[in-house]
């Protein structure tokens, strides 16, 4: 017979592995997120899905990069941050990624912007369409 915490613990860990605590962009953001900026979504999954996984949760030890509490001002990790606008986020995302770092800055600018629109938008801020440098710098999504 199982002993009644056991039990509770592999429940508890079940939900957990099921999506109990999934995080990332909720399904109504990520659509609005697709739908703003398809080629975001496109370069996000081919490049960075397989560390910051498909909705933007994190995981492999990298941060959550959509969803609640993502990309906040102080960034994650060592070298991340301060992220006080999106041309912050931009600056760091084409400076280091994707992983690894050989292939760091190895997207074209159109895609890096395409990415990082996609992100915030699905981290729940409020974008233009059409991010660049000429307008980055005035999107505040930390303050």
């Amino acid at each position: 017979m199982i002993d009644r915490r056991l039990a509770v613990g592999l429940a508890f860990l079940l939900a957990l592995a099921c999506g109990g605590a999934q995080g990332g962009a909720d399904d109504a953001t990520a659509a609005k997120a697709k739908g703003q900026t398809p080629r975001g979504a496109k370069v996000f999954n081919r490049d960075c899905a397989l560390c910051h996984g498909e909705s933007g949760q994190g995981q492999s030890g990298s941060p959550p990069v959509m969803g609640q509490g993502a990309l906040p001002l102080k960034g994650v990790g060592g070298d991340a941050g301060p992220f006080r606008t999106a041309k912050d986020v931009f600056d760091y995302v084409k400076k280091t990624m994707p992983k690894p770092a050989e292939k760091a800055g190895s997207l074209s600018d159109a895609d890096y912007w395409a990415v990082v629109e996609y992100m915030l938008i699905g981290a729940g801020r409020d974008v233009p369409a059409g991010l660049s440098d000429a307008n980055a710098a005035d999107v505040v999504i930390n303050k």
